[in-house]
């Protein structure tokens, strides 16, 4: 591979970039010598899957060069950079063959017996077949548990998070930088999930306005009296009069059985 040389990139998902927070990722020069190895390192959001579609061709950078040897790619399509990467997701480029491979990897990764396989090394499981199956039976007592409570209906009483969110890398950026301040004591746990949410907010009414998502893109609510959102089927639980009670020691028998009911 040919020397590569980042000229002043950068990127922003938004057509009409008004400041560097509307980047996801910010100005960078920087040289990748031939035959050396590399790494790039970083918090969720930081730019470094965008940097990497922006070399292969995927992305063309709102701003800066992209120089193999003394050749500028910046322009050209992801078949004439002679470059490969392997990706979390497949996009409408990706060419047919390539996607047909990549699907037919996946399911094979997940098929019954590959998923029993990696559940036993990893004790993470994928298909309910897997929970289910006679060897975590057989297995079952030496896991503390672990079986019973995937096996239980304790396993789907969690909030569910959602995948459909616009514009991760900005936004998961702001949750790093607002937990860190949590995280030093520079502000409270409340300060910092404040200032996120009225962060995040910003975002997404930068990218309401800009219509850049079209029919997918978000739609902010007028804002409302917290209560509202409290009263509502589904919500989350109001602040408690005491959020630190004394804590309950309950039995690892009882638990098991809890579980098994």
């Amino acid at each position: 591979m040919a020397r590569i040389t980042l000229g002043d990139l950068a990127h922003s998902y938004l057509a009409n970039p008004a400041g560097e927070d509307d980047f996801a990722l910010k100005p960078t020069t920087h040289v990748w010598e031939d035959g050396g190895a590399y790494a790039l390192l970083g918090p969720s959001g930081c730019g470094k899957t965008t940097l990497l579609n922006v070399i292969s061709g995927l992305i063309r950078p709102s701003q800066g060069r992209v120089m193999f040897g003394e050749r500028d790619v910046t322009d050209a399509p992801t078949a004439d950079r002679n470059i490969a990467q392997v990706f979390q997701s497949l996009l409408k480029s990706t060419p047919v063959d390539r996607a047909q491979a990549a699907w037919l990897y996946a399911q094979f990764v997940t098929s019954k017996t590959v998923d029993v396989k990696k559940s036993h090394v990893g004790l993470t499981f994928i298909r309910e077949s897997t929970v289910q199956h006679d060897s975590f039976t057989e297995r079952a007592p030496k896991l503390g548990g672990l079986v019973e409570f995937y096996r239980s209906p304790a396993r789907v009483q969690w909030s569910p998070t959602g995948t459909n969110v616009p514009d991760y890398p900005k936004l998961a950026q702001l949750w790093w930088q607002n937990i860190g301040d949590a995280m030093s004591g520079a502000k409270t746990p409340q300060e910092a999930l404040d200032a996120l949410c009225a962060e995040q907010e910003r975002v997404l009414e930068r990218l309401e306005r800009a219509g850049v998502q079209g029919d997918i893109g978000p739609k902010m609510n007028e804002p409302q009296d917290p209560q509202v959102w409290l009263d509502a089927p589904g919500s989350p639980v109001a602040k408690l009069e005491n959020e630190k009670p004394a804590g309950e020691t309950i039995s690892y028998d009882e638990l098991i059985k809890s579980w098994q009911n």
